[in-house]
C-alpha cells in the first residue's frame, strides 16, 4: 500500500523556454524530426494537446512544467541533466518518477501516459491521487 501522497507532478521538458525555442520545436513536430518525447505527448504544433489538457485537468494534483533552462536549482540537482523526465513532489520530498529512457521508449497518447504515470507511482510506493469516478453518469 502506498505510504506517500503526491502533492505535485512536475514535467521537465528536453527543450528550452521562449518563443524561438517553441517555434523550433513546432517545426520539428511539423516535419516529424526528433525532439522532446515528453513535448510530443503534451504539445502539438500549435500548443498544448486537448487530450493532454483533459488529462491534466482531471488529476487531483497540480501539474507544473519546466524547460531545461528554467528548472529551479534543487530540481536541477535531482535531474542531473537527464531530460526529459517527470518528477513527483510531496512535503519537500522529490523523486524522479519517469526517467529519460522510460519517456523515450513511450509510445501512446495522453491517456496512455497517465496509465504509465500511475503505474510508476505505485512501483515507487507513491499514492497517485486520481479524482473520484463520476457516479452521476447514466449507466446503460
Amino acid at each position: 500500500m502506498p505510504d506517500r501522497t503526491i502533492d505535485e507532478l512536475v514535467l521537465v521538458y528536453d527543450a528550452d523556454s521562449g518563443l524561438l525555442a517553441a517555434a523550433r520545436d513546432s517545426l520539428k513536430k511539423l516535419f516529424s524530426l526528433s525532439g522532446c518525447t515528453l513535448c510530443s505527448v503534451t504539445h502539438g504544433v500549435f500548443g498544448a494537446r486537448p487530450e493532454w489538457l483533459g488529462v491534466a485537468r482531471s488529476l487531483a494534483v497540480p501539474v507544473r512544467g519546466y524547460h531545461r533552462d528554467d528548472l529551479p536549482s534543487p530540481l536541477r540537482q535531482l535531474v542531473r541533466g537527464s531530460f526529459p523526465c517527470v518528477l513527483v513532489r510531496s512535503r519537500g520530498d522529490s523523486l524522479v518518477l519517469l526517467d529519460r529512457d522510460t519517456i523515450h521508449d513511450f509510445r501512446g497518447g495522453a491517456a496512455d501516459f497517465l496509465t504509465l504515470l500511475v503505474a510508476a507511482a505505485r512501483r515507487h510506493a507513491w499514492d497517485f491521487p486520481l479524482p473520484p469516478a463520476d457516479t452521476t453518469a447514466p449507466h446503460p
